[in-house]
């Protein structure tokens, strides 16, 4: 108990259990099979033995199904897999995940430094591990702490939560600050301010889908920057659409088809930015060590207000 407890808890060494099955090249299956009987009597299931040298290092891995279809007297070293997926005990918890995930694995092997092998991660250990991952990043998205979910009082809650809403305050008032600054435009043509909301809107909702796919690509190891590429097609082709739609709404309502084809056009800029920020902010965010969870959400809806009606004003200022 104190060699596993000496290793972080999210890590490899904390995960692991130190009770395995380890074999030797020059045993032979019965003596194998008599080693998997005993430890059966006691201890959880067996789906590997694992081959060891005489200093411990983990040098292969034998199916308990060739095992059991091997001639009694056929050495196990014949039997093994010489070329066994294994992790070091210091590998993060989300990294032991996406291997299980990638490879369809049941058992990992944990091995120290130089080799050793010193536990095993279980199948059943990594689904808590995705269950506490995926809650993490469900708080992070939404800009909320995790540590909310140790039974905090409301106090200690709202100590945590207000620092990302007053990023979002100030967003918001500088949102408000770009409509200050185009008051001129919005007083000679009133019409502008009736689709503010819209164009607002789609930005943020559109950067939150595009965050979102974004963040749980990073989380399950699929690709980056290619991903990118993807979204910005979509937004196109999203923004197209949405800017047609708009424009033929705003037309008929004001009975002014320039006006339409501003809003019409700021929507469909408005959707393609917000879905590039939505896509290129958690990138960057874990280019530099920093969750990408926390990219969306709130701050990206923040940020996407602001320039969503930087871009509405500033394109009506310039036609009309």
């Amino acid at each position: 108990m104190r060699k596993l407890l000496a290793h972080p808890e999210d890590t490899a060494g904390g995960l692991m259990t130190s009770r395995f099955i380890a074999v030797t090249e020059d045993m032979s299956a019965a003596q194998a099979i008599e080693q998997v009987r005993a430890w059966a009597e006691d201890e959880d299931e067996v789906f590997y033995l694992y081959l060891i040298d005489q200093e411990g290092l983990l040098i292969g891995l034998v199916p308990l199904k060739r095992l059991l279809l091997a001639s009694a007297d056929v050495l196990v070293g014949s039997l093994a897999n010489r070329s066994p997926i294994a992790v070091r005990s210091d590998m993060d918890q989300e990294e032991i995940a996406y291997i299980f995930a990638e490879y369809d694995l049941l058992v990992l092997p944990v091995v120290d430094d130089v080799g050793r092998l010193v536990g095993v991660v279980t199948v059943d250990d990594i689904f808590d591990v995705l269950e506490e991952e995926t809650t993490e990043d469900m708080y992070e998205m939404a800009a909320i702490s995790s540590e909310e979910r140790t039974g905090r009082p409301a106090a200690g809650v709202v100590r945590l939560r207000l620092p990302w809403l007053l990023v979002c305050l100030g967003g918001t008032l500088l949102a408000g600050a770009v409509i200050e600054g185009f008051d001129d435009t919005l007083s000679k043509v009133l019409a502008l301010s009736f689709f503010v909301p819209a164009v607002m809107a789609m930005g943020g909702n559109t950067g939150i889908q595009t965050a979102t796919v974004t963040v749980r690509s990073l989380a399950i190891g699929q690709g980056q920057w290619g991903l990118v590429g993807r979204e910005l097609r979509v937004a196109l082709g999203l923004g197209s659409i949405l800017g047609v739609l708009s424009w033929g709404v705003a037309s008929w309502w004001t009975g002014d088809a320039l006006l339409g084809g501003c809003v019409g056009l700021a929507m469909g800029a408005a959707v393609v930015l917000a879905a590039v920020m939505g896509a290129v902010v958690p990138l960057v965010f874990r280019r530099i060590g920093v969750d990408p969870a926390v990219a969306s959400g709130p701050l990206i809806t923040t940020l996407n207000d602001g320039l969503s009606l930087l871009l509405y004003f500033g394109i009506a200022a310039f036609f009309l």
